[in-house]
């Protein structure tokens, strides 16, 4: 597994069932297709996927049903972004059940898995990069899992059968989540370039650029956090360092050892004050005048 996937697949592990295992990895280009197997069987088979962006995919994280096939050939797909973009065949060669999904949009990565009544097939992990589908295309600088705190640049530039061109002259419009971008100290914007100087969940979702020309060439990129720091959608809040055990006081472990040695400082106090109390008490209890035996 690449290391930048690592994050993904642990964050999509975190919300998938208990007890499933990591499958098959998918790298397509936007507008191209990705076929999801399904090698299960039963009266009634489903497809599942848990978005990798759930703001640029519109919605909230968590796994979603976009497709169902009966036995009897029934199929079902919820109304939503993969509306007309499903086809259900079969690999006659294999006899396994596979779903295609195209054209594939950025928004579309995620981990997808089929299940039947009494079992879930591993999660394939499908990374849909942001390719050319409209003329466009964006490249986020630097490369790599985006933090809270950082600073990242997203650069478009007009692509096509030629390959990557220079940017017009007259720069690039940018949307994010659709709507016009905001007046703010966060963002730099020069020409087709976009930087945000401290990133955090404002900056996150759909970004969109667009090309003046004849005709207008446009691109998409979803920019979202780290996958793996989406647990709790929120970063954790500043604090002091973690204390090891016993390193110090009021910190986990620390009050555990103080504690302890608090408690046998006690214990040894109060025996050397019981014998001596005991010592005092026998001394003032010999009769005044008695002689001591030898």
């Amino acid at each position: 597994m690449r290391p930048q996937l690592l994050p993904l697949a642990l964050a999509l592990l975190a919300a998938l069932p208990p007890g499933a295992q990591a499958g098959p990895e998918v790298t397509a280009e936007a507008g191209l297709s990705a076929s999801l197997p399904c090698n299960l069987t039963g009266p009634e088979l489903s497809w599942r996927w848990v978005p990798r962006y759930p703001r640029c995919a519109g919605g909230s994280g968590g796994i979603q049903t976009i497709y169902t096939v009966t036995a009897a050939g029934a199929h079902d797909a919820p109304e939503g972004r993969f509306q007309k973009r499903l086809r259900f065949l079969m690999d006659q060669g294999t006899r396994t059940f596979v779903l295609q999904l195209q054209p594939l949009h950025m928004s579309d990565s995620g981990a997808f898995f089929c299940a039947s009544p009494r079992q879930e097939a591993p999660p394939i992990s499908v990374t849909v990069t942001p390719g050319c589908p409209a003329g466009a295309s964006i490249e986020m600088i630097p490369q790599g899992p985006v933090v809270e705190g950082a600073s990242v640049s997203l650069s478009c530039s007009p692509c096509g059968a030629q390959g990557p061109t220079s940017p017009p002259a007259g720069g690039a419009t940018w949307r994010l989540n659709g709507e016009t971008l905001p007046n703010s100290t966060g963002l730099r914007i020069l020409r087709a370039k976009v930087t945000i100087v401290d990133f955090s969940s404002r900056w996150e979702g759909l970004w969109s650029c667009r090309l003046p020309g004849d005709p207008p060439r446009s691109g998409g990129y979803c920019l979202e956090r780290d996958p793996g720091a989406h647990g709790t959608q929120e970063s954790p809040p500043p604090g002091p360092s973690p204390v090891s055990p016993g390193s110090a006081p009021g910190r986990g472990g620390g009050v555990t050892v103080l504690a302890l040695r608090c408690g046998l400082a006690f214990l040894f106090l109060s025996a050397s004050l019981g014998a001596v109390g005991f010592v005092h008490w026998r001394t003032r209890a010999r009769p005044a005048g008695r002689p001591q035996r030898d």
